[in-house]
């Protein structure tokens, strides 16, 4: 993979995952809305009028218009946000003292926030991170915002595309919302099999279909169970991953699927929380690892190691 920096703005040319915020998303489960630039893009005023429906267009009232390069070569002016973002990397908050790449970046970026407050106006988006693409690639930028109602354990990205005058958003919103129900459901199932286990789960769709259905009949995805001295031998831990496959294969099993299962020495795991298992995997001994793989066509395979 190539990464290189402009001033702590990370141009990406690869396709890649962001780590350490609990989600992977894919394009085919993106929420795609549309948008004209005709309001970012020409000289207008703000509005000063609130809001009060959600709407997919870049808000005027954000001053979002600003941060792209006026047509009669008006002066752009960053939003606060916008400032606030270059300050946290240690950049220039004028628009003019920024290299080309880095203009383009905070305008996406802006542009992706403004889009998430007006399309879910009932939420509070943080920005985490941006993630551009090589012209090549043919993948929209991204950017990484933390929901105040998902919470801090999962991001919720955005990709936007320009085409004919308009920008495209693809946003994976309601499928990370509905990570949080995914996960909360696999630990309902351990817990009604192991009810005096110590444990817990990082859970990630990576398949997802929208709706009001039982969550596990529209998703699936990988996760992993990390467990305090669990199980006597290889033996039970391998019967509990088929049991765990074969609920979750009776509601959804032409979704392929993956659990991986490490199980701590009481010891090690009073150390162990979502953030560091998989470092702490490395430098402490387990008792127990097993990885449960599921194909499309409901097949199930455990592996120990």
């Amino acid at each position: 993979m190539t990464r290189w920096k402009v001033n702590a703005i990370s141009v990406v040319v690869m396709i890649t995952v962001l780590t350490g915020c609990g989600i992977r998303t894919a394009d085919d489960n993106y929420t795609e809305q549309e948008t004209s630039d005709a309001s970012t893009e020409s000289s207008t005023k703000p509005s000063t009028e609130p809001s009060t429906e959600p709407s997919t267009e870049p808000s005027t009232e954000s001053g979002m218009e600003s941060s792209i390069v006026q047509a009669g070569g008006e002066k752009v002016e960053l939003t606060e946000r916008q400032k606030q973002i270059l300050e946290s990397e240690g950049l220039p908050t004028d628009y003019y003292e920024l290299e080309g790449q880095q203009q383009d970046a905070i305008t996406r970026i802006e542009l992706c926030l403004d889009y998430l407050d007006r399309t879910y106006p009932d939420d509070t988006f943080t920005y985490l991170s941006y993630e551009g693409y090589g012209f090549m690639s043919g993948r929209s930028p991204k950017v990484y915002a933390v929901s105040e109602k998902i919470g801090e354990d999962r991001c919720v990205s955005v990709g936007v595309k320009k085409f004919d005058g308009k920008y495209k958003f693809y946003d994976d919103y309601k499928m990370v919302m509905d990570s949080n129900v995914y996960q909360a459901e696999i630990e309902k199932y351990i817990r009604s099999q192991l009810p005096d286990a110590e444990f817990f789960v990082n859970a990630k769709i990576d398949q997802y279909i929208e709706g009001d259905s039982y969550i596990m009949e529209r998703a699936s995805g990988y996760f992993t169970v990390v467990m305090n001295d669990a199980f006597e031998n290889e033996d039970e831990l391998k019967k509990f991953l088929y049991s765990l496959a074969d609920w979750e294969n009776s509601y959804n099993k032409e979704m392929s699927k993956s659990m991986l299962c490490i199980v701590f020495f009481p010891e090690d795991y009073k150390d162990a929380n979502l953030i560091n298992y998989n470092d702490l995997s490395k430098e402490r001994k387990e008792k127990y690892r097993a990885r449960c793989m599921v194909n499309s066509r409901g097949e199930v395979r455990v592996v120990t190691f």
